[in-house]
């Protein structure tokens, strides 16, 4: 059975087929790895805090680190004040730090949600894996 949303025209809707993926655990990791900046957080060894992690950085990279770019750009004094080559150069980087930290937050509403739902999603590919349905 495919994981692949399908697109139901006459409906004019997305549709996910509600099987799990094959090992969702090895999915979070994988992305944890890419969006990791040195690939060497090694902190997610219960699915609880592979949950956390993942969710924190796909907040932080999809949704905080573009909010704070363009929060920065748009508030780029000019003359006297303006960015040097410098800030121009790495601020990038500073905003990635800014999302990330904001992202690290204790009880940051949309890191929470996003782990609630990646848990429930590990729990549900390791059940079926502990039940044979899902060759290891």
């Amino acid at each position: 059975m495919s994981i692949e949303p399908t697109f139901n025209a006459s409906l004019a809707t997305v549709e996910h087929d509600p099987e799990p993926p094959k090992d969702q655990a090895a999915f979070l990791r994988e992305m944890i790895r890419r969006l990791d900046p040195d690939g060497t957080d090694a902190s997610a060894e219960t699915p609880e805090a592979l949950a956390n992690l993942a969710a924190q950085r796909l907040i932080s990279t999809t949704f905080l680190e573009p909010l704070v770019r363009e929060a920065r750009e748009a508030s780029t004094p000019t003359g006297r004040f303006a960015p040097g080559a410098t800030e121009t150069r790495f601020g990038h980087m500073l905003d990635q730090r800014f999302a990330d930290s904001i992202a690290a937050s204790p009880d940051f509403g949309p890191v929470a949600s996003m782990e609630r739902h990646l848990l429930t999603q590990i729990r549900r590919s390791l059940a079926a894996q502990d039940a044979g349905a899902i060759p290891s």
